[in-house]
C-alpha cells in the first residue's frame, strides 16, 4: 500500500536494527541465529525532504542524514496524533536540518 505523501509531511519510518544491546525504543526484539545479537526494529521520526516521479522518496532525519525509498515501502506511515505530539522535537529537528542544508545549497550555487 503506498502512503500519499508530499515534501514538507511528518513520517513515520520503522526501521530494523541489529545490536547487542536494543535501546528502550526497540520493538519485536529477538535474538539472532546464533544468539550474539538480536534484531529489533525501531520507529524513526523523519520527515519528506522531496519526491521524484519514479516513486522514491527522499527522507531528511534531525541528525540532517538523508534515506531514499520508495513511496510503496511497507516501513513507511503515517504518525498518529500522539506520536505527532509526543515526538514533535524530532520532527521539527529534522524540519530545521532541512532549512539548513536549503540554505547552505543556495549559499554554495551563489558562489
Amino acid at each position: 500500500m503506498q502512503v500519499h505523501v508530499h515534501p514538507g509531511d511528518w513520517i513515520v519510518y520503522c526501521k530494523t536494527k541489529f545490536s547487542q544491546h536494543p535501546g528502550e525504543r526497540a520493538r519485536n526484539v529477538e535474538p539472532t541465529a546464533h544468539g550474539d545479537e538480536y534484531c529489533y526494529t525501531v520507529d524513526k521520526y523523519w520527515i519528506i525532504e522531496s519526491m521524484t516521479s519514479g516513486g522514491q522518496v527522499c527522507l531528511r532525519t534531525p541528525g540532517g542524514k538523508r534515506h531514499v525509498v520508495t513511496a510503496d515501502d511497507p516501513h513507511l506511515r503515517r504518525p498518529s496524533l500522539w506520536e505527532r505530539i509526543w515526538y514533535r522535537s524530532r520532527f521539527l529537528a529534522a524540519e530545521q536540518q532541512k532549512a539548513a542544508s536549503t540554505s547552505d545549497g543556495m549559499a554554495v550555487a551563489g558562489h
